[in-house]
């Protein structure tokens, strides 16, 4: 762990890195085809294209460079509105990514059984036809309800439209599930709204950051981290919350080692303090929030005292934190953090973040979560499908994407009467993203067809019945992004720096391709990617041509409540809920409230997981350049756990669940800047594809590890850190130590019941929603529906 670098060095512009010594030849593109504008690069001529990364989902404006047709490099684009020519290591890899000769270069189908990668290669026609086959026997036979789609990034938006148009309604997103579905259903219930991806946080004008859990630094949304950095150099306080000495930690004014699934007590504790202590914003409250008195009600058990012993923190801390922060108001960040699926109450969780934010009158105020801003863009060229006929029952009121991927699964594997027969995964790896693996394999094997469009041959590839390969973001165009959470709006275009180096397709030719063969033709009446950017920048005045040249389409920003402005939020009475109705109607706690987690299982640890700055999930670990960065992902262990088990710094271990579910060998990193209950393992490694030859069997799968989750019941995401591991050295498992055994003293138990927030009997769904109580909870048209 790296904690030498200063406050004011912690964000620095990443290093150029060589170009590829010896490319693939490619036949040499006309310059004017697109938007190629002639710069000087090494002494010669070579065309600067602006166009959108896709190395992870922050999409930061880049420059692609070429040459008679070849790529040269990526860089940051300097005029881009949100990320300002800075980019990561991950967005110049890009070029790697291109030439990678381990990418699907052509459509695949499947000879050997699933499971054994065998296929043979075939021409467009034949893949689709077969594809379209698939979809449609299923249909006839099953109907529906019997096909589940997994979608995950900004081009999987006309495939997801392309299944409604077919009456299709199962899908899952890990990006809602496993992620931020959560934290934006938490916000939403109380603002109306969710905090935005980017997130809104207003670090320009703040004076105070309370981080919870959220690596800033490590999960390198650039913008993000440039605007933190700056954020602490200007002299803003950080206070972080986190079981484990991350990078955001080493710049911290105060770091606090929570206990694992406790934040919700040290939360309730700040909102009583700042209510006991009269420490709030009052006018804010008085004008715009619904509920106090009964949250004051609810809150009051939640002494420093009580939230100390539960949270192994010291009372003077939880003191000290919320006179730093009322003290600040409105000009504090409660950084509402992103993957939120963490213990099972994290809705509630979410809400809790989203309550203090209000306290503190920050929503819509200078230093605090600013406001979204609207722009203007044309419709799709995609007819808008009807709502489906007969979907299957959602079980959860506040799920606004899709259904639970463990309900897909359930259906999936076992003989129900609405079962699901096909699955059609879209630039996600189910096996590293979802929880339970081994179960996600057992589908697989089982259904009648699975298909996939991505742009390498990951694991779940080796169990598909035909593989659609498509082109690289580098390489084609794709929908527009449109940017509301940020102060000044724009429209984002991705568009082709270089021809496709392989037989592959861009997005939107291949679900028109699909469209055709399953009689919906007519509901795609463009014809080409680019004649429907091109219709949906005429709606707005503009066309593909003038908006290729820049790259984007800046709008205009409102991000803050004018002087006396009454707003009307999207909630059911019009004001911030701190009491939410909306979740008493549907028979959960309309007030947050701490619930005990179950104690650590003796002689193990508590498994947590999170990004590398190097990689993004899986779709990176190929990558050369990254793995020579960061090849493995060592397991982060306590010093003093590991001297009594006699591990070095460096040395191999596996890492072993309560199932008996074993992965490694990794290194050990030993270092006193995690708790002595935790490990930690960053996500994305240990991908067994033999096709991927970088990646193949480097590091350790986390996921793997996870045979078990905790449910949200408002959402159904799944709470991933209810796992447990012990260490495996030389194949002899090494029990954890109890905490008596290495100096540290038993908790207290001082443990107040929570008084009972009233509630009104549970109701369907469908109830809720005429009751008139239950608002919409729509996909949002940014980037927040894309990606985490």
């Amino acid at each position: 762990m790296n904690v030498s670098l200063s406050r004011r060095r912690f964000l620095e512009a990443t290093a150029g890195l060589s170009v590829l010594g010896a490319a693939t030849p490619l036949k040499a593109r006309d310059p004017s085809r697109l938007a190629g504008q002639p710069v000087r690069y090494q002494g010669e001529t070579a065309y600067a294209t602006p166009t959108i990364c896709e190395m992870c989902f922050w999409r930061c404006g880049i420059l692609g460079k070429t040459r008679e047709g070849k790529l040269l490099n990526v860089t940051g684009n300097p005029d881009h509105p949100l990320s300002r020519g800075r980019i990561c290591a991950r967005g110049l890899s890009g070029v790697q990514l291109y030439y990678d000769p381990d990418r699907l270069k052509k459509p695949l189908i499947r000879i050997g059984e699933r499971g054994e990668g065998r296929w043979r290669t075939a021409d467009w026609e034949e893949a689709l036809d077969r594809v379209a086959a698939g979809i449609q026997q299923c249909l006839k036979k099953y109907g529906p309800n019997s096909i589940a789609h997994f979608p995950h990034g900004s081009s999987a938006r006309y495939f997801k439209e392309l299944m409604k148009l077919l009456g299709v309604s199962r899908y899952s997103s890990a990006s809602f599930g496993q992620c931020r579905g959560p934290r934006d259903t938490g916000y939403k219930l109380t603002f109306g709204t969710g905090p935005g991806s980017p997130e809104r946080t207003d670090f320009d004008e703040t004076r105070v950051i309370l981080l919870t859990g959220s690596h800033i630094g490590e999960n390198v949304h650039t913008s993000h981290v440039r605007d933190f950095s700056n954020a602490l150099s200007r002299g803003a306080k950080l206070i972080v919350l986190d079981p484990r000495y991350s990078v955001a930690a080493s710049k911290a004014d105060f770091w606090f080692p929570i206990r694992p699934g406790t934040d919700m007590a040290f939360l309730l504790s700040l909102i009583n303090l700042l209510i006991r202590e009269g420490n709030y914003d009052h006018q804010f409250v008085e004008q715009h929030c619904t509920g106090f008195e009964e949250l004051k009600h609810a809150v009051a058990y939640a002494t420093p005292e009580w939230a100390a012993s539960v949270t192994e923190l010291k009372a003077e801390q939880i003191l000290q934190t919320a006179k730093i922060l009322g003290d600040a108001r409105p000009r504090v960040v409660i950084h509402p953090g992103r993957f939120s699926a963490w213990h099972g109450n994290d809705t509630q969780r979410s809400r809790a973040h989203a309550i203090l934010t209000a306290l503190l009158g920050c929503w819509g105020r200078e230093g605090g979560i600013f406001l979204s801003s609207p722009i203007s863009l044309g419709k799709l060229c995609m007819d808008k499908p009807g709502k489906p006929v007969n979907p299957p029952p959602r079980h959860h009121p506040f799920i606004h994407e899709g259904y639970p991927f463990q309900e897909i699964l359930k259906a999936s594997i076992n003989k129900t009467e609405d079962p699901v027969k096909l699955w059609f995964l879209y630039g996600t790896n189910v096996l590293h993203s979802m929880p339970v693996p081994e179960q996600t394999i057992k589908a697989l094997k089982q259904l009648d067809f699975v298909f996939m469009t991505d742009i390498q041959p990951s694991e779940p590839a080796l169990y598909a019945d035909v593989i659609l390969p498509e082109s690289i973001y580098l390489e084609r165009y794709d929908a527009p992004f449109k940017v509301t959470s940020a102060k000044q709006p724009f429209i984002a275009l991705r568009q082709p720096v270089v021809e496709p180096l392989y037989d592959t397709r861009d997005p939107y030719w291949i679900t028109r391709q699909l469209a055709v063969r399953l009689g919906l033709e007519s509901r795609m009446p463009c014809q080409t990617m680019e004649e429907a950017l091109d219709r949906q920048f005429s709606e707005i005045g503009s066309t593909l041509a003038e908006v290729s040249r820049t790259g984007f389409i800046n709008g205009h920003g409102k991000p803050y409540y004018s002087s006396g402005a009454k707003p009307r939020f999207r909630t059911p009475s019009g004001k911030i809920e701190l009491y939410s109705h909306q979740l008493a109607q549907a028979g959960l706690d309309p007030i947050p409230r701490y619930e005990e987690l179950e104690e650590v299982p003796r002689k193990t640890l508590r498994l947590l997981s999170g990004r590398s700055p190097y990689h993004s999930f899986t779709r990176t670990m190929n990558n050369m350049w990254l793995t020579e960065i960061m090849p493995v992902n060592p397991i982060w262990i306590n010093n003093k756990v590991a001297d009594f088990m006699g591990l070095k710094n460096g040395q191999l271990v596996e890492l072993e669940n309560r199932f008996g579910k074993r992965v490694g060998p990794v290194p050990v990193l030993v270092t006193p800047g995690i708790r002595h209950d935790v490990v930690f393992l960053a996500h994305g490694w240990g991908q067994v594809a033999p096709d991927l030859s970088i990646a193949h069997k480097q590091g350790a799968s986390h996921n793997n590890l996870i045979s078990c989750f905790k449910e949200d019941p408002a959402t159904g995401a799944t709470g991933l850190r209810c796992n447990y591991v012990r260490l495996v050295v030389d194949n002899q498992v090494v029990s954890a130590p109890t905490p008596e055994e290495i100096g540290i003293e038993p908790r207290a138990e001082v443990r107040p019941i929570s008084p009972e927030a009233p509630v009104l009997l549970p109701v369907t769904p469908q109830e809720l929603e005429s009751s008139g109580l239950l608002m919409e909870m729509e996909e949002e048209e940014e980037l927040e529906e894309e990606g985490c």
